[in-house]
């Protein structure tokens, strides 16, 4: 497996940041989404495709995925979630 992009942002709320992981495995891009909970780190979800952080003002970090195709290397159109709204 290898890593192509690590982020990490409270994305769900729950008060504790959530690690974003995107890798290529075996020739498809999976991420998956990991979070401390009772003092051990957990992989609470996978699923094809990328996932990005992003910061955009006044609406604080956003949870972005995007679909993998072999030949064009992204595919279709971004989604997105906004996680807690920033303090400013």
């Amino acid at each position: 497996m290898q890593h192509i992009n690590i982020d990490v942002a409270d994305i769900n709320g729950a008060g504790r940041p959530q690690i974003f992981v995107t890798a290529m495995r075996s020739g498809k891009v999976i991420s998956y989404v990991l979070e401390f909970y009772d003092g051990s780190c957990r992989r609470i979800v996978e699923m094809p495709g990328f996932l990005r952080v992003v910061k955009y003002p006044g609406k604080g970090y956003v949870l972005i995925g995007q679909d993998y195709n072999a030949s064009s290397f992204y595919l279709g159109d971004r989604n997105s979630t906004s996680g807690r709204k920033e303090n400013t």
